[in-house]
């Protein structure tokens, strides 16, 4: 990777942390970024947890990030939908996330009819036939699908887990819809990462375990994909027709932090 850079965009799960703990090296790492205010968001598809307990559990690792420098689909999808002036929002999401919806009109969570918009997100074992049965039904009375995210899986501390690309995929092609995607791989999502940066793409890296989602959807914007050998990441991802810009180890080996 020639160019130099300006910025940078990190995946959280399977870059940063796994298990909501720092990889190795990671809390130096982000504190020598915010020391010398070398400009980086973390840009995540989660939606297990709000905005704001990531930056608690940074905090209490010496981190002091803030909730503006993390860009999560809720966060963004609940401005989204204020904008689209929705009147019923279904949500599928972890409860803690909830909170990222705050203000929006939100469905009673056992009603099956009324909605305009089903929010999709991971849920973790809330997942269940039942649970999907309820979203496809929504769908099908009328309601518009949105996945945050387009994720297939990702690391888990259990193992590799199902994202939410996999239950909006199903509740897709079942209600025979196309997705509003507000997240990873879209571009929009990209988007509004480097509007918060300010910058130009090909002055920014993305950095992630996910070829297709991070590097792959980072490079169709312009900007630099990075692949580290953490996470999810498996072998034959270096065979899924993206070439990364760079592959490393991990976060720590970036060119702009380690000084390479």
């Amino acid at each position: 990777m020639d160019a130099e850079l300006d910025g940078l965009l990190f995946d959280l799960d399977g870059v940063l942390v796994t298990g909501g703990e720092p990889l190795p090296g990671v809390v130096e790492m982000l504190r020598g970024l915010l020391d010398a205010r070398f400009p980086f968001r973390i840009l995540s598809n989660t939606t297990l947890v709000p905005r704001r307990l990531i930056v608690e559990r940074f905090r209490a690792y010496g981190v002091p990030l803030t909730v503006e420098m993390i860009l999560t689909p809720p966060a963004a999808a609940a401005r989204w939908l204020r904008q689209q002036g929705a009147r019923a929002v279904a949500l599928f999401v972890a409860p803690p996330t909830r909170e990222e919806f705050e203000g929006l009109p939100l469905l009673e969570e056992e009603a099956e009819e009324g909605a305009d918009y089903v929010v999709v997100g991971d849920m973790g074992d809330g997942w269940n036939a039942r649970t999907l049965n309820r979203a496809f039904r929504l769908l099908m009375n009328g309601a518009r699908l949105v996945a945050l995210g387009m994720g297939r899986y990702w690391k888990a501390p259990d193992g590799l887990r199902l994202d939410t690309g996999a239950y909006a995929t199903a509740l897709a092609y079942a209600s025979g819809q196309e997705p509003i995607v507000i997240g990873k791989p879209a571009p929009e999502f990209f988007k509004l990462a480097l509007d918060a940066l300010g910058l130009p793409p090909e002055r920014v890296a993305m950095v992630g375990d996910d070829v297709i989602s991070d590097v792959g959807a980072a490079q169709k914007v312009g900007m630099k994909g990075i692949l580290v050998q953490t996470g999810k990441f498996r072998p034959e991802d270096l065979h899924r027709g993206v070439k990364p810009d760079l592959v490393l180890p991990d976060v720590t080996h970036v060119p702009v932090i380690s000084g390479q």
